[in-house]
């Protein structure tokens, strides 16, 4: 992508190449790091989600917005409250949203769409990839194709498509990517994480991770 949006050739006039910012790479610890340590990609996604849904006020965003400080290492914060309202935040997305059955089934009907048209030569992948989320949803709309219907009709009615089940008797077991995230605290004793501040954030958190390790066992109705 970098290469054919020309962004390689702007880098190169400045002696850098694209391996060198590669963000998976975790040179750039700011921009990138793995849970449960902040990053400026999830401080941004969870501050957006949690002002949006109302978890914070956007007195309390721009509070931790200028209690937020970078060592070159890690990103921490010294209010405790209000990085636990954060961080209970992310516990909450992981369960209800991020990692929910119906956002796992949703991304796997929209992939067997994507690959399906891509077969169809209804879609190219430099256009999946040029285009916006809009043209590509509109093209798939467009298309005549009996499966590529019937994983869209499934994506927008998600909810009758599957059931809950005990792991004895169900169809389909989802896993559950871990997205919480656990502050580094600047405190009188040093850094430390928020879970061994606050008990009661540390017994939901365990509890949220345990249950992501478990995943979800469902009854998932059989395909068209």
């Amino acid at each position: 992508y970098l290469q054919e949006s020309g962004i390689k050739e702007i880098l190169t006039k400045h002696g850098i190449s694209i391996s060198q910012l590669h963000y998976r790479d975790y040179k750039f610890r700011s921009l990138e790091q793995r849970v449960p340590f902040l990053s400026a990609d999830s401080i941004d996604y969870n501050l957006q989600g949690a002002f949006r849904q109302g978890f914070l006020s956007r007195e309390e965003m721009m509070e931790i917005l200028d209690d937020m400080k970078f060592d070159g290492r890690y990103w921490s914060l010294s209010k405790i409250s209000l990085a636990e309202k954060l961080a209970s935040f992310s516990l909450h997305m992981t369960k209800f949203n991020w990692s929910s059955v119906e956002n796992y089934l949703g991304k796997k009907w929209i992939v067997e769409a994507l690959t399906r048209a891509t077969e169809l030569k209804e879609l190219s992948q430099n256009f999946v990839k040029f285009s916006n989320e809009n043209e590509i949803w509109q093209t798939l709309l467009a298309s005549n194709d009996p499966l590529i219907q019937d994983r869209l009709s499934k994506i927008q009615s998600v909810y009758k498509h599957f059931l809950l089940s005990q792991k004895e008797s169900a169809t389909l077991h989802i896993p559950i990517k871990f997205l919480g995230i656990n502050p580094v605290i600047r405190t009188d004793e040093g850094l430390l994480p928020l879970t061994e501040i606050r008990t009661t954030f540390a017994t939901n958190y365990l509890e949220i991770k345990s249950f992501a390790e478990s995943g979800w066992d469902i009854i998932a109705f059989q395909d068209e």
